[in-house]
């Protein structure tokens, strides 16, 4: 297992690598109604996920929003608003306690908070059940599914050499170091592209 000391850079290392010219962007649905849309695009996320980490170990950086009962995420339960984002993540099934490692601070590039705010990060080993509860609570926020928790969640390896962002029901993006990472991610499934970008990704795997 990661030792919480090798995760203390994560967040300097995420910054690099979110500049890497290696970086996929997947469309996760194809419209329809909001069942569709959503069963479209967790089934995607998982199969990429799986597809992109194998046997890898990964390790999910979770953070947390200081104001969880803020617009949009407005957590409640029983019609009561709960004071901690981590409580309403342990609510849904995450075990959310201890942490390999953790911090305080924008969670830039990967989710675009307009205000700024210092999230709440730990990072977790986590099974691929887990991938799939905190997939689910990803994709689930700007559809409406529920149940959800106000955090969110991008995965990485032990070394972040690697990082894969779904950011909503409609994408995913997936950032490597090195180009060999995620090339095969690129021909097994150049299907899901998102077609906006797709010339860069053309002209970097192609």
């Amino acid at each position: 297992m990661t030792p919480a000391s090798s995760v203390a850079d994560f967040p300097a290392r995420l910054n690099v690598l979110a500049a890497t010219p290696f970086r996929l962007r997947f469309e996760l649905n194809t419209g329809g109604s909001s069942v569709e849309m959503f069963t479209m695009a967790f089934d995607r996320a998982r199969h990429l996920a799986r597809a992109l980490f194998g046997d890898v170990p990964v390790l999910a950086i979770v953070a947390a929003n200081p104001a969880p009962w803020s617009a949009p995420w407005g957590v409640t339960r029983y019609g009561e608003v709960r004071e901690s984002a981590f409580d309403a993540l342990s609510d849904i099934g995450f075990p959310a306690g201890a942490a390999l490692g953790e911090w305080r601070g924008h969670q830039s590039p990967y989710f675009d908070d307009e205000n700024g705010t210092d999230w709440h990060n730990r990072v977790y080993a986590v099974s691929w059940s887990q991938v799939d509860l905190l997939l689910w609570n990803n994709l689930a926020h700007e559809i409406g599914i529920r149940p959800v928790a106000p955090v969110y969640s991008v995965f990485t390896d032990e070394t972040c050499s690697v990082c894969l962002n779904a950011y909503d029901d409609r994408g995913m993006d997936v950032y490597a170091a090195e180009r060999a990472r995620i090339a095969p991610l690129y021909a097994q499934r150049t299907d899901w592209l998102l077609d906006y970008d797709r010339e860069r990704m053309n002209g970097v795997f192609g």
